[in-house]
Protein backbone atom coordinates (compact mmCIF):
# COMPACT_ATOMS: atom_id res chain seq x y z
CA UNK A 1 0.00 0.00 0.00
CA UNK A 2 1.39 3.40 -0.98
CA UNK A 3 0.39 6.18 1.39
CA UNK A 4 0.08 9.49 -0.43
CA UNK A 5 -1.87 11.56 2.11
CA UNK A 6 -0.75 13.03 5.40
CA UNK A 7 -3.93 12.70 7.43
CA UNK A 8 -3.53 8.95 7.87
CA UNK A 9 -1.13 9.04 10.82
CA UNK A 10 -3.07 6.62 13.01
CA UNK A 11 -3.46 4.09 10.22
CA UNK A 12 0.18 4.48 9.28
CA UNK A 13 1.23 3.88 12.89
CA UNK A 14 -0.78 0.65 12.86
CA UNK A 15 0.94 -0.45 9.66
CA UNK A 16 4.38 0.31 11.15
CA UNK A 17 3.46 -1.77 14.21
CA UNK A 18 2.51 -4.57 11.80
CA UNK A 19 5.91 -4.44 10.07
CA UNK A 20 5.54 -1.93 7.21
CA UNK A 21 7.81 1.09 7.06
CA UNK A 22 7.05 4.70 6.25
CA UNK A 23 6.37 5.20 2.52
CA UNK A 24 9.65 5.31 0.63
CA UNK A 25 8.38 8.29 -1.36
CA UNK A 26 8.71 10.27 1.89
CA UNK A 27 12.48 9.76 1.71
CA UNK A 28 12.85 11.58 -1.60
CA UNK A 29 9.77 13.73 -2.19
CA UNK A 30 10.43 17.52 -2.04
CA UNK A 31 6.87 18.25 -0.85
CA UNK A 32 7.24 15.82 2.06
CA UNK A 33 10.59 17.36 2.92
CA UNK A 34 9.03 20.84 3.05
CA UNK A 35 6.24 19.50 5.24
CA UNK A 36 8.83 17.98 7.59
CA UNK A 37 10.54 21.35 7.96
CA UNK A 38 7.24 22.86 9.11
CA UNK A 39 5.69 20.00 11.09
CA UNK A 40 8.85 18.55 12.67
CA UNK A 41 11.79 20.95 12.60
CA UNK A 42 9.79 24.08 13.43
CA UNK A 43 8.81 22.41 16.71
CA UNK A 44 11.32 19.94 18.15
CA UNK A 45 14.44 20.74 20.16
CA UNK A 46 17.63 20.69 18.09
CA UNK A 47 21.27 20.77 19.07
CA UNK A 48 23.07 23.97 18.10
CA UNK A 49 26.51 23.86 19.77
CA UNK A 50 28.27 23.98 23.12
CA UNK A 51 28.71 26.58 25.82
CA UNK A 52 32.52 26.62 25.65
CA UNK A 53 32.14 28.93 22.66
CA UNK A 54 30.39 31.53 24.89
CA UNK A 55 32.84 32.12 27.70
CA UNK A 56 32.46 35.86 28.27
CA UNK A 57 29.79 38.52 27.90
CA UNK A 58 29.42 39.43 24.23
CA UNK A 59 30.54 36.02 22.98
CA UNK A 60 28.52 34.68 20.06
CA UNK A 61 28.54 31.98 17.43
CA UNK A 62 26.42 31.30 14.37
CA UNK A 63 24.87 27.88 13.78
CA UNK A 64 21.88 26.19 12.13
CA UNK A 65 18.84 24.18 13.15
CA UNK A 66 17.46 22.48 10.03
CA UNK A 67 17.30 25.33 7.50
CA UNK A 68 17.05 28.14 10.03
CA UNK A 69 20.29 30.09 10.59
CA UNK A 70 20.69 31.00 14.27
CA UNK A 71 23.03 33.00 16.45
CA UNK A 72 23.63 32.21 20.12
CA UNK A 73 25.02 34.91 22.44
CA UNK A 74 26.00 35.46 26.05
CA UNK A 75 24.36 38.79 26.88
CA UNK A 76 25.47 41.53 29.28
CA UNK A 77 23.64 39.81 32.16
CA UNK A 78 25.62 36.61 31.51
CA UNK A 79 22.50 34.88 30.14
CA UNK A 80 22.52 32.68 27.04
CA UNK A 81 20.10 33.80 24.34
CA UNK A 82 19.42 32.66 20.80
CA UNK A 83 17.95 34.44 17.81
CA UNK A 84 17.18 33.71 14.20
CA UNK A 85 20.29 34.89 12.36
CA UNK A 86 18.13 36.85 9.95
CA UNK A 87 18.00 40.65 9.81
CA UNK A 88 14.34 41.83 9.87
CA UNK A 89 15.20 44.44 7.27
CA UNK A 90 16.06 42.29 4.24
CA UNK A 91 17.00 38.88 5.61
CA UNK A 92 20.80 39.08 5.64
CA UNK A 93 22.70 37.25 8.41
CA UNK A 94 23.60 39.50 11.34
CA UNK A 95 26.45 37.25 12.54
CA UNK A 96 29.04 35.13 10.78
CA UNK A 97 31.30 32.60 12.47
CA UNK A 98 32.03 33.36 16.11
CA UNK A 99 33.62 36.07 18.20
CA UNK A 100 32.96 38.59 20.93
CA UNK A 101 31.35 42.02 20.56
CA UNK A 102 28.86 44.32 22.26
CA UNK A 103 26.28 44.31 19.47
CA UNK A 104 25.25 42.34 16.40
CA UNK A 105 25.44 44.35 13.20
CA UNK A 106 24.04 43.33 9.84
CA UNK A 107 26.81 43.96 7.29
CA UNK A 108 24.30 44.63 4.49
CA UNK A 109 22.86 48.00 5.59
CA UNK A 110 24.39 48.45 9.02
CA UNK A 111 21.34 47.77 11.16
CA UNK A 112 22.63 47.12 14.67
CA UNK A 113 21.03 45.02 17.40
CA UNK A 114 21.81 44.65 21.09
CA UNK A 115 22.61 41.28 22.63
CA UNK A 116 18.98 41.28 23.78
CA UNK A 117 17.87 41.31 20.12
CA UNK A 118 16.48 44.85 20.21
CA UNK A 119 17.21 47.27 17.39
CA UNK A 120 19.79 49.84 18.43
CA UNK A 121 20.46 51.65 15.17
CA UNK A 122 19.10 51.70 11.62
CA UNK A 123 20.88 54.32 9.47
CA UNK A 124 18.77 56.94 7.68
CA UNK A 125 15.42 55.73 9.00
CA UNK A 126 14.72 58.71 11.28
CA UNK A 127 12.60 60.62 8.78
CA UNK A 128 10.59 57.66 7.51
CA UNK A 129 7.14 57.90 9.20
CA UNK A 130 6.37 54.22 8.53
CA UNK A 131 9.38 53.04 10.53
CA UNK A 132 8.88 52.31 14.24
CA UNK A 133 12.19 51.15 15.82
CA UNK A 134 10.46 49.66 18.88
CA UNK A 135 8.60 47.26 16.60
CA UNK A 136 11.81 45.84 15.11
CA UNK A 137 14.03 43.17 16.62
CA UNK A 138 15.63 39.81 16.08
CA UNK A 139 13.33 36.81 16.44
CA UNK A 140 14.17 35.08 19.74
CA UNK A 141 14.18 31.30 20.13
CA UNK A 142 13.71 29.07 23.16
CA UNK A 143 17.05 27.89 24.58
CA UNK A 144 17.90 25.07 26.98
CA UNK A 145 21.13 23.44 28.10
CA UNK A 146 22.05 19.91 29.09
CA UNK A 147 25.50 20.19 30.60
CA UNK A 148 27.52 22.10 27.98
CA UNK A 149 25.10 21.22 25.18
CA UNK A 150 22.82 23.95 23.79
CA UNK A 151 19.41 23.08 22.34
CA UNK A 152 17.06 25.46 20.55
CA UNK A 153 13.38 25.38 19.66
CA UNK A 154 11.33 27.69 17.49
CA UNK A 155 8.40 27.28 19.88
CA UNK A 156 8.64 30.12 22.45
CA UNK A 157 7.20 28.11 25.35
CA UNK A 158 8.63 24.69 24.51
CA UNK A 159 9.75 22.57 27.48
CA UNK A 160 13.09 20.82 27.11
CA UNK A 161 12.45 18.93 30.35
CA UNK A 162 9.26 17.48 28.88
CA UNK A 163 10.90 16.59 25.56
CA UNK A 164 13.87 14.91 27.24
CA UNK A 165 11.82 13.22 29.96
CA UNK A 166 13.55 9.98 30.94
CA UNK A 167 16.65 10.66 28.87
CA UNK A 168 18.52 12.84 31.35
CA UNK A 169 17.54 10.51 34.20
CA UNK A 170 18.96 7.54 32.29
CA UNK A 171 22.21 9.42 31.71
CA UNK A 172 22.45 10.40 35.38
CA UNK A 173 21.76 6.81 36.43
CA UNK A 174 24.78 5.74 34.39
CA UNK A 175 26.93 8.48 35.87
CA UNK A 176 27.28 10.42 32.62
CA UNK A 177 28.48 13.88 33.67
CA UNK A 178 28.51 15.99 30.53
CA UNK A 179 30.47 18.80 32.18
CA UNK A 180 33.36 16.43 32.86
CA UNK A 181 35.11 16.86 29.51
CA UNK A 182 35.67 19.91 27.28
CA UNK A 183 34.93 19.98 23.57
CA UNK A 184 38.19 19.17 21.83
CA UNK A 185 37.13 18.96 18.18
CA UNK A 186 34.25 19.34 15.72
CA UNK A 187 33.70 17.79 12.30
CA UNK A 188 31.00 17.86 9.63
CA UNK A 189 30.25 15.84 6.51
CA UNK A 190 27.59 15.97 3.82
CA UNK A 191 25.79 12.67 3.28
CA UNK A 192 23.85 11.80 0.13
CA UNK A 193 20.74 10.51 1.86
CA UNK A 194 17.50 11.64 3.46
CA UNK A 195 17.86 12.54 7.14
CA UNK A 196 15.50 9.72 8.17
CA UNK A 197 17.83 7.11 6.66
CA UNK A 198 20.46 8.08 9.24
CA UNK A 199 18.07 7.69 12.18
CA UNK A 200 16.46 4.51 10.86
CA UNK A 201 19.97 3.06 11.00
CA UNK A 202 20.94 4.43 14.38
CA UNK A 203 17.81 3.22 16.14
CA UNK A 204 18.99 -0.39 15.94
CA UNK A 205 22.04 -2.59 16.25
CA UNK A 206 20.51 -5.34 14.10
CA UNK A 207 22.98 -4.22 11.42
CA UNK A 208 26.01 -4.22 13.75
CA UNK A 209 26.96 -7.86 13.20
CA UNK A 210 27.29 -7.34 9.44
CA UNK A 211 28.15 -3.64 8.96
CA UNK A 212 30.22 -3.03 12.12
CA UNK A 213 32.20 -6.24 12.49
CA UNK A 214 34.96 -4.68 14.57
CA UNK A 215 32.36 -3.21 16.96
CA UNK A 216 30.52 -6.56 17.09
CA UNK A 217 33.77 -8.36 17.89
CA UNK A 218 34.29 -6.11 20.92
CA UNK A 219 30.71 -5.51 22.14
CA UNK A 220 27.61 -7.63 22.58
CA UNK A 221 25.12 -6.82 19.83
CA UNK A 222 22.50 -9.56 20.37
CA UNK A 223 19.06 -8.65 21.71
CA UNK A 224 19.67 -10.28 25.12
CA UNK A 225 22.74 -8.16 25.88
CA UNK A 226 22.27 -5.03 23.75
CA UNK A 227 19.74 -3.15 25.88
CA UNK A 228 17.35 -0.40 24.84
CA UNK A 229 15.08 1.91 26.79
CA UNK A 230 12.25 3.91 25.21
CA UNK A 231 10.77 7.26 26.25
CA UNK A 232 8.10 9.39 24.62
CA UNK A 233 10.51 11.47 22.49
CA UNK A 234 13.80 9.73 23.21
CA UNK A 235 15.54 6.43 23.71
CA UNK A 236 18.83 4.92 24.85
CA UNK A 237 21.10 2.01 23.93
CA UNK A 238 23.72 0.32 26.09
CA UNK A 239 26.06 -2.64 25.77
CA UNK A 240 29.03 -4.23 27.50
CA UNK A 241 32.34 -5.24 25.99
CA UNK A 242 32.80 -8.99 25.66
CA UNK A 243 36.13 -8.80 27.48
CA UNK A 244 35.45 -5.91 29.81
CA UNK A 245 37.50 -4.73 32.77
CA UNK A 246 34.90 -2.08 33.52
CA UNK A 247 34.42 -1.27 37.22
CA UNK A 248 33.10 2.28 36.71
CA UNK A 249 29.38 1.52 36.93
CA UNK A 250 28.76 3.16 33.56
CA UNK A 251 28.11 0.90 30.55
CA UNK A 252 31.05 0.33 28.23
CA UNK A 253 28.92 1.78 25.43
CA UNK A 254 25.85 3.97 25.86
CA UNK A 255 23.95 6.06 23.32
CA UNK A 256 21.19 8.65 23.75
CA UNK A 257 18.72 9.91 21.15
CA UNK A 258 16.40 12.95 21.30
CA UNK A 259 13.70 13.60 18.70
CA UNK A 260 14.06 14.57 15.96
CA UNK A 261 17.78 14.50 14.98
CA UNK A 262 20.20 14.46 17.94
CA UNK A 263 22.34 11.65 19.32
CA UNK A 264 25.09 11.36 21.93
CA UNK A 265 27.44 8.38 22.07
CA UNK A 266 29.60 7.65 25.13
CA UNK A 267 32.33 5.16 26.01
CA UNK A 268 31.99 4.54 29.74
CA UNK A 269 32.54 8.04 31.09
CA UNK A 270 35.90 8.38 29.38
CA UNK A 271 34.62 10.52 26.51
CA UNK A 272 31.51 11.24 24.44
CA UNK A 273 30.57 12.82 21.13
CA UNK A 274 27.38 14.28 19.69
CA UNK A 275 25.63 13.85 16.37
CA UNK A 276 23.42 16.48 14.77
CA UNK A 277 21.82 15.20 11.55
CA UNK A 278 20.75 18.44 9.86
CA UNK A 279 18.53 18.05 6.79
CA UNK A 280 19.71 20.24 3.90
CA UNK A 281 17.57 18.75 1.11
CA UNK A 282 15.23 15.84 0.38
CA UNK A 283 18.20 13.52 -0.18
CA UNK A 284 21.04 15.43 1.52
CA UNK A 285 21.97 15.54 5.19
CA UNK A 286 24.76 17.29 7.05
CA UNK A 287 26.24 15.25 9.89
CA UNK A 288 27.82 17.50 12.53
CA UNK A 289 29.85 15.96 15.36
CA UNK A 290 31.27 17.60 18.48
CA UNK A 291 33.85 15.55 20.41
CA UNK A 292 34.34 15.87 24.17
CA UNK A 293 37.54 14.35 25.55
CA UNK A 294 39.52 14.75 28.79
CA UNK A 295 41.44 18.00 29.03
CA UNK A 296 44.69 16.15 29.69
CA UNK A 297 44.52 14.11 26.47
CA UNK A 298 47.11 15.16 23.92
CA UNK A 299 45.98 16.45 20.53
CA UNK A 300 47.48 13.29 19.03
CA UNK A 301 45.37 11.09 21.32
CA UNK A 302 42.24 13.06 20.44
CA UNK A 303 42.93 12.75 16.71
CA UNK A 304 43.69 9.03 16.94
CA UNK A 305 40.42 8.38 18.79
CA UNK A 306 38.41 10.41 16.28
CA UNK A 307 39.96 8.33 13.50
CA UNK A 308 38.90 5.14 15.31
CA UNK A 309 35.36 6.47 15.66
CA UNK A 310 35.31 7.47 11.99
CA UNK A 311 35.80 3.86 10.92
CA UNK A 312 32.33 3.02 12.27
CA UNK A 313 30.91 6.24 10.81
CA UNK A 314 32.22 5.41 7.34
CA UNK A 315 30.68 1.96 7.57
CA UNK A 316 27.32 3.59 8.31
CA UNK A 317 27.72 6.15 5.53
CA UNK A 318 28.18 3.44 2.94
CA UNK A 319 24.96 1.80 4.16
CA UNK A 320 23.10 5.15 4.25
CA UNK A 321 23.89 5.99 0.65
CA UNK A 322 23.21 2.47 -0.62
CA UNK A 323 19.80 2.54 1.07
CA UNK A 324 19.05 5.93 -0.50
CA UNK A 325 19.95 4.61 -3.95
CA UNK A 326 17.59 1.68 -3.40
CA UNK A 327 14.81 4.02 -2.30
CA UNK A 328 15.40 6.36 -5.25
CA UNK A 329 15.19 3.43 -7.68
CA UNK A 330 11.45 3.13 -7.10
CA UNK A 331 11.72 -0.65 -6.83
CA UNK A 332 9.75 -0.66 -3.56
CA UNK A 333 6.88 1.39 -2.19
CA UNK A 334 7.67 0.51 1.43
CA UNK A 335 10.26 -1.34 3.46
CA UNK A 336 9.92 -3.96 6.17
CA UNK A 337 10.47 -3.27 9.86
CA UNK A 338 10.75 -5.92 12.56
CA UNK A 339 8.68 -4.76 15.56
CA UNK A 340 10.67 -6.92 17.98
CA UNK A 341 14.21 -6.75 16.61
CA UNK A 342 13.81 -3.12 15.46
CA UNK A 343 11.57 -1.81 18.22
CA UNK A 344 13.19 1.65 18.32
CA UNK A 345 12.99 1.93 14.53
CA UNK A 346 9.24 1.40 14.86
CA UNK A 347 9.14 4.00 17.64
CA UNK A 348 11.01 6.57 15.53
CA UNK A 349 8.83 6.00 12.47
CA UNK A 350 5.64 6.22 14.53
CA UNK A 351 6.81 9.55 15.93
CA UNK A 352 7.41 10.73 12.39
CA UNK A 353 4.00 9.55 11.13
CA UNK A 354 2.32 11.25 14.08
CA UNK A 355 4.16 14.53 13.52
CA UNK A 356 3.53 14.69 9.78
CA UNK A 357 -0.18 14.00 10.19
CA UNK A 358 -0.63 16.55 12.99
Amino acid sequence: MTVSVYDSGIELEREIAAGRSLPYSWYRDPATYQRELVRIFNHGWQYAGSTDRLVESGSYFASWIAQLPVVIVRDRDDELRAFANVCPHRGHAVAIGEGCRGTLQCPYHGWTFGLDGRLRKAPRTGEDPSFVPADVGLRELALATWGPLIFLSQEPHASFAEASRGLQDAAARRGLALDRHPRRASREWELQCNWKVTLDNNTECYHCATIHRSFASDYYVDRDHYLIETFEQAFTHESSMKRSDNTTGAPDFHLYYLWPNFMLSARRNEYFYTYHYRPIGPTRTLQVNDYFFPADWSDEQVQATIEQISVIMHEDWGAFESVQRGIDSGALDRGIVLPREEALLCHFQKMHARALAA
